[in-house]
């Protein structure tokens, strides 16, 4: 079973979720869904947890998430504009550890002894 340390998590992480639109829009809806519920109803920052979007990001990125949403419940095919999507794979890289430590969190990377991962599958 391959090792990683959390750099390369992170890096791994990174350019999955900025060349896959299907990944970068997973990772949108991942991240607006762990905000707390004030932060998605007024799309803003109010705490300084590392959870949730930037403040340069919270109105664009929170306004995709919400439509991204609202089409899934439509059965819409494409969840966000193409547009919406090259803007998406720029911003969402900076979201890459949060997105690594979400995932150790919820045990889908496991920590083992000295700064190295495995990824339960």
């Amino acid at each position: 079973m391959k090792t990683y340390t959390h750099k390369e998590l992170v890096e791994l992480m990174r350019k999955q979720i900025t060349t896959s639109p299907k990944k970068a829009i997973a990772a949108l809806l991942r991240i607006y869904e762990n905000q707390r519920v004030d932060e998605q109803s007024y799309r803003s920052v109010y705490y300084k947890n590392g959870i949730g979007f930037k403040p340069q990001d919270v109105k664009v990125l929170s306004s995709m998430a919400e439509q991204a949403i609202r089409n899934k419940k439509m059965g819409k095919e494409n969840l966000l504009t193409e547009k919406q999507v090259n803007w998406l794979l720029k911003l969402i890289a900076k979201y890459a550890g949060q997105l690594v430590e979400g995932s150790i969190a919820e045990g889908k990377i496991v920590k083992l002894q000295k700064g190295k991962f495995i990824v339960n599958k």
